[in-house]
């Protein structure tokens, strides 16, 4: 899949305490091109969360010492744009009502195909970069709410973006355009976005 080819090389941390089903799911997730870490337990995880940037985490629910749920809300605390999948035997209400509260991009219980689990990721990670995207996107924007508005008071300051004024009313600051006549921003996209 398209989706699938375009979020590859994505690095994923596999979760659970049971070794077999671990190593399946992150040889699986490896075929298809991702980087993976495990860990067998939620200390181990959160140690890595500290040292690697990842991209997504799918963890089990039911472990020792620290369950699912609570490795999850750590987790979010670390890393806000970090997606996770709860990948679980034993679903229930209260673990899906968890998840939920844990802001979790997808649950799937155990046994689960390869195929599932594999557009699972992929939505998982392709709404993450959407995500990361708007994100630069609004920054941006406000960079160039920023410059118009110092152009507008003449201060003699430059905008801390690189920004091009190009006439009086196009103010281009990346892939955006800001037409202070028209009052319009245009993302530069094939086809422009306004």
């Amino acid at each position: 899949s398209e989706n699938l080819t375009a979020t590859n090389s994505s690095l994923i941390l596999v979760v659970d305490d049971e070794a077999s089903g671990r190593y399946t799911l992150a040889e699986t997730l490896r075929q298809k091109g991702h980087q993976v870490e495990e860990a067998s337990n939620g200390q181990d995880a959160l140690r890595l969360l500290e040292c690697l940037s990842f991209d997504l985490m799918i963890v089990d629910m039911l472990m020792p010492a620290m369950s699912g749920v609570e490795l999850m809300l750590r987790a979010r605390l670390m890393r806000r744009d970090l997606a996770l999948i709860v990948l679980t035997a034993h679903a229930n209400v209260e673990s899906a009502i968890a998840a939920v509260r844990a802001d979790v991009t997808d649950y799937l219980t155990k046994p689960c195909k390869a195929e599932d689990l594999l557009l699972t990721v992929g939505r998982a990670l392709e709404a993450r970069a959407n995500q990361l995207q708007n994100q630069r996107l609004l920054g941006m924007v406000g960079q160039a709410m920023s410059a118009l508005h110092l152009q507008n008071a003449e201060a003699n300051i430059a905008p801390a973006a690189p920004a091009r004024v190009e006439g009086e009313d196009l103010l281009r600051i990346g892939v955006l355009t800001v037409d202070r006549q028209k009052r319009a921003v245009t993302l530069k996209t094939n086809p422009p976005r306004v």
